[in-house]
This record gives C-alpha cells, structure tokens and sequence, in this order.
C-alpha cells in the first residue's frame, strides 16, 4: 500500500512539474500577431504618414501600413509578442491619433487577425 501511495503522489508531482515547466516556455515564446484597426473620424490630418512611421517605432512592430479610404483609416500592423500579448504592450493607437490630430471619432474597430510562431 506504500509503494502505491508513493506512486500516485510522485505522479502527481511530476505532473506539476512538468505542466509548470511546459507553461514558462509557452509564456516565453514569442509570436507575430496581426492586428487590425479600422477607425473614422470627422477630423482628419492631411495624410496618415506620422502615424505609420509611429507605428514603425514602437517596441515589437515589424511592419505597419495606414491606407486611407472612404470608410476612414485602415492601419495595419504586425507586432513580436508574447502569447498573451502584453510583452511587449500594444500601442496605445487611440492616444497616438489624438496627439496627430485626429478628431471626432465616429468608429474605432480593434481586432487580431492572426497568430504566427516566430
């Protein structure tokens, strides 16, 4: 009876071990997230140029595009993070278009579009 009970406690032991171990590399990982935002404001800067060289400056980012269409603002960016997205943070996009300018916003649409291991 004591060999099973050792058993089933060393069991449960290297379990949660393992799932701890398993769950710090999954944490450490990082991933290339896609994000999308689309975004209309009555007020607008005569081009969205600032915002994407931005956007290009922030911690993680490796690509960004803003296009401008009859529907506002469309930006585009992919970022280097962590598998919950918090390493680093996501840009503040909202404050960034206030400080450029931007005014009157009607419609502010974020979505991540994808996960992708780096």
């Amino acid at each position: 009876m004591k060999k099973v009970t050792f058993l089933v406690v060393f069991l449960i032991l290297a379990t949660a071990i393992a799932a701890s171990l398993t769950w710090n590399r999954v944490r450490s990982l990082r991933f290339a997230l896609e994000y999308v935002v689309l975004a209309k404001y009555t007020s607008m800067p005569d081009n969205d140029k600032d915002v994407e060289e931005w956007l290009h400056t922030q911690p993680g980012v490796t690509h960004a595009l803003v296009v401008r269409n009859p529907r506002g603002l469309e930006i585009d960016f992919v970022m280097v993070q962590n598998i919950q997205g918090t390493d680093p943070p996501t840009p503040d996009l909202q404050a960034a278009l206030d400080g450029f300018g931007y005014r009157g916003q009607v419609r502010f649409n974020w979505e991540s579009r994808g996960l992708y291991v780096k």
